[in-house]
């Protein structure tokens, strides 16, 4: 209550669709494994319980194994939905087999409430 940095654990599930060697359109769906409080831009504190951001993103990758990450979504809990824009970057490492690695750096604006930064580690399949 009234941390400026909470540490929550997520776990997700990507799909990903590449068009070609440089471009591709993700869909991204992340549930924090907390409930937890956070401080709207009013300064009024808001439970959130369990929620799920899910984003649609445009995916450039313009060198080998970098991939920018960028597009809409939401973050969707029992009391309120924000809207949000997602920026972020992935480093794709391929281990063989189509099984691949992706340290990420995200950072998530919500509309009229907070941010958030976070890092994951993905793990991947490609069919």
């Amino acid at each position: 209550m009234g941390s400026d940095v909470l540490i929550l654990p997520t776990i997700g599930i990507d799909m990903e669709y590449w068009i070609n060697r440089h471009w591709g359109i993700g869909f991204h769906n992340d549930i924090e494994l907390e409930t937890f409080e956070v401080r709207t831009v009013e300064g009024e504190f808001v439970e959130r319980e369990f929620p799920l951001v899910v984003t649609l993103d445009a995916l450039w990758m313009p060198e080998n194994h970098w991939v920018v990450v960028a597009g809409p979504g939401f973050e969707i809990a029992p009391h309120e939905t924000y809207e949000l824009f997602r920026l972020g970057l992935e480093y794709e490492v391929e281990l063989g087999n189509h099984v691949d690695v992706s340290p990420n750096l995200i950072y998530d604006i919500r509309r009229n409430a907070f941010d958030t930064f976070s890092y994951g580690i993905g793990i991947g399949y490609r069919f």
